[in-house]
């Protein structure tokens, strides 16, 4: 028997049936939205209150035990959060985006311009991921329609001496620190 004090509708669900307001509100931040439902293949936690969005390639996604969809395994999540204080910046006003298989670059572009995102660090997905307009090298800033973006292996991948040090010369260029 299931237990209903653990149900949980999909947000696309209760979007569905609820059509009409029950209630308005007066003022809405539009930075803080995004648009329902949201893209398969793409997990958006937190918003850009710094303009910044980390994309991570999750591949396949990762699954908790209730069979719903994880954020980020807690060492790459923190290895994230060291990586971004050590650029004085802080994980909580940063947009990130978990890729999983079916998701669509429009889509994420379509976020990244609603968050009015000008800088995206992509952690296992090269250029090519994003359908971007030019092909560029790991680590290597380039700027692209409008935005500065930044590309590296997947978060696990950088454990050795010498590809830290690459990213974090590439970082201090990017953010010019």
């Amino acid at each position: 028997m299931q237990d209903f004090d653990q149900f949980q509708m999909p947000p696309a669900l209760v979007q569905q049936l609820y059509n009409n307001s029950v209630f308005t509100l007066n003022k809405i931040d539009e930075k803080q939205c995004l648009p329902l439902p949201l893209p398969i293949g793409c997990q958006v936690i937190g918003s850009s209150r710094n303009n910044l969005a980390v994309i991570v390639s999750q591949v396949p996604p990762r699954y908790n035990t209730a069979g719903r969809k994880q954020e980020l395994p807690e060492a790459t999540y923190l290895f994230l959060e060291n990586i971004l204080k050590a650029c004085r910046l802080q994980i909580g006003e940063t947009l990130i985006l978990l890729l999983s298989a079916g998701y669509k670059p429009a889509e994420v572009h379509s976020i990244l311009q609603g968050q009015g995102v000008s800088q995206v660090l992509m952690f296992g997905i090269d250029p090519t991921g994003l359908e971007l307009p030019a092909l560029f090298p790991a680590f290597q800033p380039q700027q692209l329609a409008g935005r500065k973006f930044l590309w590296a292996p997947p978060l696990d991948q950088l454990e050795d001496k010498e590809s830290k040090k690459s990213l974090w010369g590439s970082l201090k260029q990017f953010f010019s620190i």
